[in-house]
C-alpha cells in the first residue's frame, strides 16, 4: 500500500498488502495471524494492520513465531545505543 500523494511507503500495512509483501495468499496470511506466528498487529479503529518495520525484521530474523519475535525484537532494542 503506497501513499497515494508520493511514492513514500506506507508505515502501517493491511492484511491484503501485508501478504503480497511475503508472497503468500491472504486467507494464508488470516491463518498464520490466528495461530500467532505473525507479528502482533496494530488496530486503528476497525483497521487490522501491520507496521512495515515489524515485517521486514520478522523476515530477516526467519519468520519465528510472534512470542519469539516480540523477545527477539525487544533483546535488540536493549541493546541497541539510546
Amino acid at each position: 500500500m503506497l501513499n497515494t500523494a508520493d511514492t513514500t511507503p506506507s508505515l502501517l500495512l493491511d492484511a491484503k498488502t501485508s501478504a503480497a509483501l511475503c508472497s503468500c495468499s491472504v486467507s494464508f496470511w488470516w491463518q498464520q495471524q490466528s495461530a500467532g506466528l505473525l507479528p502482533a498487529p496494530v488496530r486503528l479503529g476497525s483497521k487490522t494492520l501491520w507496521r512495515r518495520v515489524d515485517l521486514e525484521r520478522w523476515v530477516e530474523l526467519g519468520c519465528p513465531g510472534r512470542h519469539a519475535f516480540e523477545y527477539m525484537r525487544n533483546e535488540q532494542l536493549e541493546r541497541s545505543p539510546a
